[in-house]
This record gives structure tokens, sequence and C-alpha cells, in this order.
């Protein structure tokens, strides 16, 4: 019947669509690996060449002192740099901050530091969310949340955010507001116009791991909503994974 064959042509399409994920989502992962390993080598590589060729000139035989103590303050700060740019990249491959203040704590921090790098106000209203969901789920909830704070600030070019995370009974609801650019949004899903690209993709398909439905909603010069509803599992999260 012609119902039958809708069907098929529908699932043929969501088939079609999710290979297509995985095949940028592939093609992503290994160009963020060779991002990293490039920065590993250049930055990292170097800077740690450069603290043990200060080392070694601070142990010359009879240094003077000032020449030490200058070596030693040099070294110093390499080390401190060193350090950051080595938690940038730990940060980059799993937000650490999730496993070292839980999920509303690392929330709210995400939130404030966008909000204070890239100069754009912001109103968070982020209830006590820890405990409702499994360690990989919260790394899903996590990542788009800031994929979302991406796209405002490499396309929105947003003044003023607002951010709800709140639970409503056994769903949790995340609702990201911007009063920026915004975009046709019926536009971008039928086309290969860029506005959040594979980014957006990426939180449709880590909306579909957590049963999640995602909602965008703007227009141009109105500014975007992005609105996720994800159901609260009523398990014991301390032994199942997502």
């Amino acid at each position: 019947s012609g119902f039958y064959v809708q069907r098929i042509n529908v699932l043929k399409h969501e088939k079609d669509v999710q290979q297509e994920f995985s095949r940028q989502l592939i093609a992503n992962v290994e160009s963020e690996r060779k991002r990293i390993a490039g920065e590993i080598h250049d930055s990292l590589g170097q800077n740690l060449l450069v603290v043990k060729n200060i080392l070694e000139t601070g142990a010359e035989p009879l240094p003077r002192e000032n020449q030490t103590k200058k070596a030693l303050t040099r070294a110093l700060e390499m080390i401190g740099q060193t350090v950051q740019e080595a938690r940038t990249l730990s940060h980059t491959l799993h937000p650490l901050i999730l496993e070292e203040l839980g999920l509303t704590k690392a929330l709210q921090l995400l939130v404030r530091k966008s909000a204070e790098s890239f100069g754009f106000e912001c109103i968070p209203v982020i209830e006590d969310v820890d405990g409702a969901f499994s360690a990989e789920a919260e790394v899903h909830l996590f990542r788009i949340v800031q994929e979302c704070l991406n796209n405002i600030v490499k396309h929105a070019h947003a003044t003023k955010v607002t951010i709800y995370v709140r639970r409503l009974s056994r769903t949790l609801e995340i609702v990201i507001e911007d009063n920026g650019a915004g975009f046709d949004v019926g536009k971008q899903e039928s086309t290969s116009e860029k506005i959040g690209g594979f980014g957006r993709k990426n939180m449709k398909e880590r909306a579909r791991l957590l049963h999640a439905d995602i909602t965008v909603t703007s227009s141009p010069g109105k500014g975007t909503v992005v609105r996720v509803r994800c159901p609260i599992p009523e398990i014991d999260h301390t032994s199942i994974t997502i």
C-alpha cells in the first residue's frame, strides 16, 4: 500500500541520515585527533624543550646567582603555561569538571566562563540535577549546552543569553535563548548552509541517545531558542550506561 511504501521511504531516509552522521562523526573525531596531536607536538613539546634548555643553562658550572634565579623563574612560568595548555587539551577530550564538581556546578561554571570570555550578559537559572543521570548521559547533556554556547559565540553574536536547566517531574528541561542574529531554520535544515553545521547534528544525535526531544526556534534578526526535554530514568545510574 501507499502507506507501507511511505513508511519504508521514511525509514530508509532515517537510516541514510544516521549513516551520514556516523561518517561525519568519524571524520570529525579523526580531525580532532590530528589537531590535538599537533598541539601536543607543537605547543607542549616545544614548551618542555624550552624548560629543559633553561634548566640546563641554570645548571652550568659556577653560574651567577642572578642567572640561576632568572632561569628558575622563567622555567616556572613555562611550566605553569604548559600545565594550563595540558588542561585545555584534556578538557577538549573529556570535561573533567563533571567528575570534580558534578553536572550542576559544571554547567554553572561553563556558562559563567563563556559569558566572561566572550562578553555577553548571561542569566542562568540552573537547578540541582546531580545524580539524575548516568555519567555518560551527563557528558551528553554538558556537551549539548557547550555546543549551544559555541554556536552563540560563533554565529549569533548575541549580547544577552538566558539559560534554564530545571527538573519538571520526571523530565529535565534545558532552554537556551539568545538575542543574536538568528537564522531561517527551514532554509538551514534543507540546505548545506553552515549555521552550527556539524555541531547541530552532533547535538541532535546526543539528544537521540538520551531519548530526548530537541527543538530550535529562530528567525533572522530575532535570536534563537534551543529547547531540550530529556526524560529522567527511574533507575539506579551507578551501574548502567547510555
